[in-house]
């Protein structure tokens, strides 16, 4: 496996994206999905990209890889999910910051990103 550093983290060049842990790609099998992420793991992939918009898929990465943390980058996105329109007030932000961490048991997020532009919002108060 090939790395990248980043400040004191070596971020593996493969990563994993974790929308099919939503089961938009047929039917969920969470057993299946801890197989995936562990043998990912095992074999050197150390950077797990998800969002907010994936359904459950923050709390089912978070619980597969909560006994090894710290030795994974999780990025995340906001700005959107089913049943909302895109929002990326300030206030927004925040409350979903909040509930991704709680949903990836995680005291942090490693790279939180827009996942949609919101042209409503000014950018001043996004950033």
């Amino acid at each position: 496996m090939k790395y990248r550093k980043y400040k004191d983290f070596n971020i593996s060049e493969v990563g994993i994206g974790c929308y099919s842990l939503s089961g938009v790609y047929g039917t969920k099998d969470i057993n299946e999905f801890k197989k995936m992420i562990n043998r990912a793991y095992e074999l050197g992939v150390n950077f797990f990209d998800t969002a907010e918009a994936y359904g459950n898929a923050e709390q089912i990465l978070g619980e597969i890889v909560k006994s090894f943390r710290k030795n994974v980058y999780i990025a995340t996105k906001v700005g959107v999910k089913e049943g909302i329109k895109p929002n990326l007030s300030e206030k927004y932000i925040k409350s979903a910051c909040e509930q991704s961490l709680k949903n990836l048991q995680t005291d942090y997020i490693d790279l939180y990103q827009i996942h949609f532009d919101n042209p409503e919002t000014p950018i001043e108060e996004t950033t």
